[in-house]
C-alpha cells in the first residue's frame, strides 16, 4: 500500500488503519517534504495561527471527535513547552487552539498510529521523495489490478492500493521582483521577516489565509496599512460562542427538483436559514447542519449548473470557513481605521516598480485600471488550487472522470475510491474539485474510516 502524502490527511488515515488492521500491511509514505505529518496547514510554528474551529470538534478520529481536547487537559506537558505564552493557558471545548498545538497533537497521532500498526507486524516505511507516474501493470487491468509507481528518485514500486493524501497546492504568481513576494503566510520566510520596520502591505486574497497574515503581522508590532485586493472583497465572519449543531434543527428538505438549477437551490438555501432563525436559530447553526449536505445537493445539479454555482460559493465559503469573534472584532476595528482596505476586484497583472508593485486591476465598474501601490511587500493568500488536478497529473487515465465521482460519491456508503478498476483512494484536499465539503478535519476523519474499512477487505 502506498499513500502518497504525508500531511494531516495522512494521519488521520494511519490513525483509522491502526484502528482496523489486524493483518500486516507493507505501508510506504511518499512525500518529499520532511515536515512529517504537519503540511501547509499546521507547519508554521507561531501561537498567533489559530484553528478556525474549536478544539473538541478536531479531534483526529471518527469515534473521538473531542479527542484533540481531551488531549489538551489530559497531556499539558506535551504543549506547554512550545511558547511562553502557554504556560499558563486552559482550554474549554469551545476554544481555538494554536494550531502549533494541533501540530504537536498530529505528531503524536502519527507516532502512535506507526507504534500500534508495528506491533501488529506491518512495515511502515517513509520515502523522502515524490510520485512522478503512475501506471497500469501492462496486460493486468482486472479488478483490483496492482499499478506501477514511479517516484523522483527513479524507485518504483508495485502497489496493491494507493491512497491521495496529497493536501492543498497554494496558488503562484509570475512577478518579477520575487524577493518581495511571500506565496504563503506560513513560510519561512515570512516568518522571518520584519514586520514592524514596514509601512505598508498587499495581500492578494481575503480568506483565511489573510486572516492568518493580517494577525502575525499586527502581532509584530506592524503599525502600518494592509492593502487587500480579492475577486468578491469578501471577509470570514465569525463563529458564536457556542459551536454545537443544536437538538431539534431539522435538515434542508428539496422538492425532487429543485437541485435542477444552481439559483433554485441558493434561494431554498436561503430561505432555510431564515427558517431558522425566525425561531431563534442563528445562522452559523443553519450553515453547519448544511455542510453534512451539501455534497449531496452538489451531485444533483448538472455540470452546467456545477458550473454556475461557483460563483456562489465565496458567499458560501465567509459563511462557512469561520474565525473566532474576537479575530473578527479585531480585522473590524482594523477596517474602521482605514488601515485595511479590502478592494473587489480581479489582479490580472503584477508588475514592480522602484518604490513598490503596480497592479492592473479589473472590477465591476470599469473594465480595467492600473494603479500603484507603494508597499514594501506582497503576500499571496489567494486560496489554492483543485486538489483533484493533482491527482490527475500523477494517475492520469487511471482514475474514473469527474463527472462519473462526483456522482458516485453522493452514496452513503462511498468509499471514495476514485477508479473503476484499481485501489486507488483519495482523501482529504486531494477531492477537492469532486466533494463540495471535503478540507476540513471533520471530512477527512470520516473519509480516513471509511477508506481503511476499504482496505482491511483487500488483505
Amino acid at each position: 500500500m502506498v499513500v502518497v502524502g504525508c500531511g494531516a490527511a495522512a494521519t488521520l488515515l494511519l490513525a483509522a488503519l491502526s484502528e482496523n488492521i489486524s493483518t500486516p500491511l507493507d505501508i510506504y509514505l511518499v512525500d518529499d517534504n520532511p515536515a512529517v505529518p504537519l503540511g501547509l496547514a499546521y507547519s508554521a510554528s507561531h501561537p498567533s495561527f489559530i484553528l478556525n474551529v474549536a478544539a473538541k470538534r478536531m479531534g483526529a478520529y471518527v469515534d473521538k471527535p473531542d479527542d484533540f481536547y481531551h488531549w489538551l487537559n489530559k497531556h499539558p506537558e506535551q504543549w506547554r513547552h512550545l511558547h511562553g505564552d502557554f504556560a499558563a493557558i486552559n482550554f474549554t471545548p469551545d476554544d481555538f487552539a494554536p494550531r502549533m498545538i494541533y501540530a504537536q497533537y498530529l505528531r503524536q497521532v502519527f507516532a502512535c498510529a506507526i507504534a500500534q500498526l508495528e506491533r501488529s507486524n506491518s512495515c511502515v516505511t517513509r520515502l523522502a521523495t515524490r510520485v512522478v507516474n503512475m501506471s497500469s501493470i501492462t496486460g493486468n487491468d482486472t479488478a483490483g489490478a496492482p499499478v506501477k509507481i514511479v517516484l523522483a528518485n527513479e524507485q518504483t514500486i508495485i502497489a496493491d492500493a494507493v491512497v491521495f493524501a496529497t493536501g492543498n497546492h497554494p496558488a503562484s504568481l509570475d512577478i518579477e521582483n520575487d524577493r518581495d513576494v511571500f506565496y504563503s503566510p506560513y513560510a519561512a520566510g515570512f516568518l522571518q521577516q520584519d514586520w514592524a520596520a514596514l509601512k505598508n502591505v498587499a495581500v492578494i486574497g481575503s480568506g483565511l489565509g489573510m486572516v492568518d497574515a493580517v494577525q502575525f503581522i499586527m502581532g509584530q508590532g506592524f503599525t502600518g496599512n494592509f492593502h487587500v485586493f480579492s475577486r468578491n472583497g469578501l471577509i470570514p465572519l465569525e463563529h458564536k460562542r457556542d459551536h454545537s449543531i443544536p437538538d431539534g434543527i431539522f435538515p434542508l428538505e428539496l422538492a425532487a427538483n429543485d437541485a435542477l438549477s444552481a439559483l433554485r437551490l441558493v434561494r431554498r438555501i436561503r430561505q432555510y436559514v431564515r427558517q431558522n432563525e425566525s425561531v431563534g436559530i442563528a445562522w452559523q447553526d443553519s450553515v453547519n447542519q448544511l455542510r453534512l449536505q451539501l455534497s449531496r445537493f452538489w451531485a444533483t445539479l448538472s455540470e452546467q449548473e456545477r458550473a454556475r454555482m461557483h460563483k456562489f460559493i465565496p458567499w458560501w465559503n465567509v459563511h462557512r470557513h469561520r474565525i473566532p469573534d474576537w479575530s473578527y472584532a479585531a480585522l473590524d476595528e482594523l477596517r474602521k481605521q482605514k488601515r485595511l482596505r479590502v478592494q473587489s476586484c480581479c489582479v490580472e497583472k503584477i508588475d514592480a516598480v522602484t518604490d513598490g508593485f503596480q497592479f492592473a486591476l479589473k472590477n465591476k465598474d470599469s473594465h480595467g485600471s492600473t494603479i500603484n501601490v507603494r508597499v514594501e511587500k506582497l503576500v499571496v493568500c489567494s486560496g489554492y488550487s483543485a486538489g483533484f488536478r493533482q491527482i490527475q497529473k500523477i494517475a492520469g487515465d487511471l482514475i474514473s472522470t469527474e463527472e462519473q465521482l462526483i456522482k458516485s460519491m453522493v452514496d452513503i456508503n462511498t468509499e471514495f475510491k476514485i477508479s473503476a478498476v484499481h485501489n486507488l483512494y483519495a482523501i482529504g484536499p486531494a477531492l477537492s474539485g469532486i466533494l463540495f465539503e471535503t478540507t476540513a478535519i471533520q471530512e477527512t476523519r470520516q473519509q480516513a474510516g471509511k477508506i481503511a474499512t476499504a482496505i482491511t477487505r483487500l488483505v
